[in-house]
């Protein structure tokens, strides 16, 4: 059996003013089950969907004997939670249907007379997600302090693990983690984690990351939650991982209190995979080459029909090039918009294999081994994915930025200088804040797989070209600026010598009169015909200087 873990990255923009704003408004709406607070360094969880959770595992306890077929006396729950007030819990078991979103066990018990008793075990998906939420919580956060610079990990952005969804994979519920990372520069990166229990690791004629749910469940989407309105939630009958962002668009656009910009063309994807066979005698080394032309399915999004048709050497190429680290128990590979990571068994097989060491014996009599294993390795992978996705991440937020920055230049006309200082001043941001040298805390692997991860996913090709769109841009603006003030010269030269002539006609005037009447041929007619003289000898000058400054402006335009 093949755990599987999809990562899906999509991405929204939204004007950097409102990033205040937008944080603000995500906290009051408590739309979120946690969030990590810099400023008190201390993780914040969401009361009210706590008690939420608590008011419905009490609604559950009360129902699940009857739904499960196992009361054959009377039944009654003692609520030791003085918050926890019967008549609501009575109101809200007649108002909304129990359905089947919870983990359930009961066992039949003999006391020392005789009599038979069951014990009722249930457990609510939500809290599944919740307990997911506050252990990816914490693996990030553990990853920003051991490698991150703690200036760049505190003034980057906000982190929140968002309200999840329920939905049916292979008719069992899947635990998702939604994760929103709210950037100052205008990006919000919403990264959905769902894990696939019964998942079928193998190409098809559909592509691997479009996943079909069988059902699915949301929460209404509301500017603030109260407690009761947890309760409220909308239900589709089928959906796919491309539907899940229209309908969480609609939800952070609610609870952050603007518009996003949707930008779906750019999801990325991670896909996380681990040999829970535990009792297999394959190595990882031949599990690798087994699944190799699978892998590389899942890299490039292809479909079986394609993907049959490409020869082994090639499948071998391809593989190595998209390769970032490869070791006895790991392979990451990237590709522009997909990457793989895989992990041996053999390590977490040890490793759970010790924890459960003293307990092992009894965990086997009540046949609780097996699944306790399983869940620890599940929990194992979780956290384990973040050594290389959390680098991941930090590519695609440059990522996108720079596509960010690409969008707005091709969307708008810069004329003025002003006007692209505002530009250049996003470029310095790129180039700067998500500089390595700045992000990491030292030299190393992680900074080492970071660089290569910039090259895999394309992130170092957009940013040069966005360089070069820049270059181009300051370019032009500097022309047109030399064109205006060469334009505004011509202009002024033009309109001085027209002022010049028009002063200069007394001058001409003056001329004729004490020197041309002098001229021993046309003197005398000049003498009786002064005014005529003086404009025509004007009129001629002007002709002259309109021919000489229309030959000047054309002279320039060329």
């Amino acid at each position: 059996m093949i755990h599987t873990i999809l990562n899906k990255y999509d991405v929204y923009t939204f004007n950097p003013k409102n990033y205040s704003k937008i944080v603000k408004n995500l906290i009051d709406s408590r739309g979120y089950l946690c969030y990590i607070d810099h400023e008190l360094d201390e993780g914040k969880l969401n009361p009210r969907y706590e008690r939420y959770l608590e008011q419905k595992e009490v609604v559950y306890l009360k129902q699940v004997p009857d739904y499960a077929g196992t009361r054959t006396v009377p039944f009654s729950i003692v609520i030791s939670d003085a918050k926890i007030k019967e008549k609501e819990i009575d109101k809200l078991s007649q108002k909304y249907v129990m359905m089947d979103d919870f983990y359930y066990k009961h066992s039949k018990e003999i006391d020392e007379n005789g009599f038979g008793f069951f014990t009722h075990q249930l457990k609510l998906v939500e809290e599944a997600c919740f307990e997911k939420a506050i252990q990816v919580e914490n693996a990030l956060e553990k990853m920003n302090r051991d490698f991150l610079n703690e200036t760049f990990a505190l003034s980057a952005g906000k982190r929140f693990i968002l309200l999840p969804f329920l939905a049916k994979f292979k008719g069992n519920y899947v635990e998702p983690v939604m994760i929103a990372n709210i950037y100052e520069v205008g990006i919000i990166t919403l990264q959905m984690i769902i894990p696939l229990n019964e998942y079928d690791f193998s190409l098809s004629n559909t592509p691997p990351n479009n996943i079909e749910f069988d059902s699915l469940i949301l929460y209404e989407a509301k500017k603030n939650y109260s407690t009761k309105d947890y309760w409220d939630k909308k239900e589709y009958e089928t959906a796919s991982t491309y539907d899940l962002y229209e309908k969480y668009t609609l939800y952070l656009n609610t609870i952050c209190g603007v518009t996003l910009k949707k930008n779906k063309n750019l999801a990325q994807y991670a896909w996380v995979m681990c040999d829970f066979d535990f009792k297999s005698k394959t190595s990882y080394e031949q599990f690798l080459k087994k699944h190799q032309p699978t892998i590389l399915g899942y890299l490039i999004n292809s479909v079986k029909e394609r993907n049959d048709r490409l020869f082994e050497s090639d499948i071998e190429k391809l593989i190595n090039k998209f390769t970032v680290e490869k070791n006895k128990e790991s392979l990451f590979l990237c590709s522009k918009q997909f990457a793989f990571l895989s992990f041996g068994n053999s390590i977490i097989k040890d490793k759970i294999a010790a924890v459960l060491k003293e307990d092992e014996k009894k965990l086997k009599e009540d046949k609780n081994y097996d699944n306790l294993f399983r869940k620890n390795a599940e929990d194992m992978i979780l956290s384990n994915m973040f050594q290389y996705l959390k680098f991941y991440e930090l590519t695609l937020i440059k990522k996108f930025f720079a596509i960010k920055i690409l969008v707005e230049l091709s969307e708008s006309t810069y004329v003025k200088l002003e006007e692209f200082n505002e530009v250049k001043k996003d470029i310095n941001t790129l180039l700067l804040k998500y500089d390595d040298l700045l992000i990491f805390q030292s030299e190393g692997s992680p900074k080492e797989m970071y660089n290569d991860l910039l090259i895999k996913t394309g992130t170092e090709e957009i940013v040069s070209k966005v360089q070069r769109t820049v270059s181009n841009i300051r370019e032009d603006i500097n022309q047109t600026r030399e064109f205006h003030i060469k334009d505004r010269d011509l202009s002024t030269t033009i309109l001085a010598s027209f002022i010049t002539l028009l002063f200069g006609f007394a001058g001409l005037k003056s001329f004729i009169e004490n020197a041309v009447i002098h001229f021993v041929v046309i003197g005398s007619w000049v003498d009786k015909h002064k005014f005529t003289s003086t404009f025509s000898l004007w009129s001629i000058l002007f002709v002259v200087l309109l021919l000489l400054n229309i030959r000047k402006v054309i002279s320039y335009k060329k």
